[in-house]
């Protein structure tokens, strides 16, 4: 009796989901309970909703690797012009689908503005209400960049905006650049590779303090090291400083001469017929000491202590999360879920079929999703 009810419970729940309520999905992607998210219930109820709403993650993962090929093809115009496909053709494929990525950002800014209207009117009447993290969130922030710089490349190459042809290539590398992280992050809810990939991207991101603490040491050592007035001859000498100091404490690449500000000379040897230039060190300047001391202090602090720190704090944050993987998994498959219920051609197709259903009541058509999603589901449960 308790694994019948239980199953019914579960069914109502996929039910819930599937039709276009929000309520659950919200709570296991705001949910902090590691139990709750490597429950077999939530595992059944996501693998039952992620059947049937699969084609939208196909379909997404197919547009990215679209959106690639065209950008490839762009790259490859700008060196050989005599491409297989028209550029008129590719510019086309590449308007349509940033058309359709900015008009998904503009419903999710209409979202969180209106989300956070309601919010302020809410306070006004003296009842709290948690505002929507829609432009805190990551996603969000990496997804305004994507549509500006894309909407810049666009445009230029539509001819609507004018760019000079340097300027307009290094606008095309950052968005392609961009393109290519996007369609790997389109994949992070399929099975063979997210499980893989969120642990990795966890763990970069709960190291952001080390981040913190490594950017200000070598911060400090380059306005010590510009302080010194060593590279002054440079055309700019503060990223001169700053170049010296990352090759120093981050990479351990140094050279002392250049350190400290000197050039090596050479001098040319004829020795009868033969020519050759050998090198001739500078005499040390009046900064020699203080350059040597920077030099131990830096390679032997950041470049040995805190790297060897860094590779092994970053090495146990992603053991860590490898351990929460599923948990991890199961997160990223709600908000993708939630992501694609709150897309506009989303509402408009429930609304459709709402309209529809109401029209003609006695009417019901079984689908594919309709009858996968049993099979799934006695899949899912036969561990129960």
């Amino acid at each position: 009796m308790v694994d019948v009810h239980r199953r019914e419970i579960l069914f109502a729940l996929c039910e819930k989901v599937s039709s276009g309520q929000e309520g659950i999905l919200e709570a296991l992607a705001a949910t902090a309970n590691k139990e709750t998210l490597e429950s077999d219930t939530v595992y059944a109820v996501l693998s039952a909703a992620w059947v049937q709403h699969r084609w939208t993650s196909v379909m997404d993962i197919f547009l990215n690797i679209l959106n690639v090929l065209m950008l490839c093809i762009t790259s490859l115009d700008y060196r050989t012009p005599n491409s297989v496909i028209p550029p008129g053709t590719v510019v086309m494929v590449l308007t349509i689908l940033h058309i359709k990525e900015a008009t998904e950002w503009l419903f999710e800014c209409f979202r969180g503005c209106s989300g956070s209207i309601l919010g302020l009117m809410e306070c006004a009447q003296g009842r709290f209400q948690k505002a929507a993290p829609v432009f805190t969130s990551s996603d969000f922030v990496l997804d305004t960049v994507y549509c500006i710089t894309g909407q810049i490349v666009i445009s230029q190459q539509l001819g609507i905006l004018d760019l000079h042809d340097t300027v307009a290539k290094r606008w095309i590398a950052f968005f392609s650049g961009m393109a290519w992280l996007r369609m790997l992050y389109s994949m992070r809810g399929e099975t063979w590779l997210g499980p893989r990939l969120l642990p990795i991207l966890a763990a970069i991101k709960d190291t952001a303090a080390f981040f913190f603490i490594t950017t200000v040491c070598v911060l400090a050592l380059a306005h010590a090291y510009y302080q010194m007035s060593l590279r002054d001859d440079d055309p700019f000498p503060i990223y001169a400083s700053l170049l010296q100091t990352f090759r120093l404490g981050i990479m351990g690449d140094f050279n002392l001469f250049e350190l400290e500000g000197k050039d090596v000379e050479y001098d040319r040897i004829i020795d009868g017929e033969s020519e050759r230039w050998v090198p001739q060190d500078p005499d040390p300047g009046q900064d020699y000491i203080y350059v040597h001391l920077m030099f131990y202090v830096a390679s032997v602090g950041l470049a040995v202590v805190l790297m060897n720190i860094f590779i092994a704090v970053l090495g146990q944050n992603l053991e860590l999360f490898q351990d929460q993987a599923a948990q991890l998994f199961a997160r990223a498959r709600a908000r993708m879920l939630l992501e694609h219920h709150k897309r506009p051609w989303a509402r408009l197709w429930r609304r459709c079929m709402s309209r529809k259903g109401s029209l003609d009541p006695d009417r019901f058509e079984y689908s594919a999703d309709h009858l996968s999603a049993p099979c799934v589901l006695s899949l899912s449960l036969l561990p129960l």
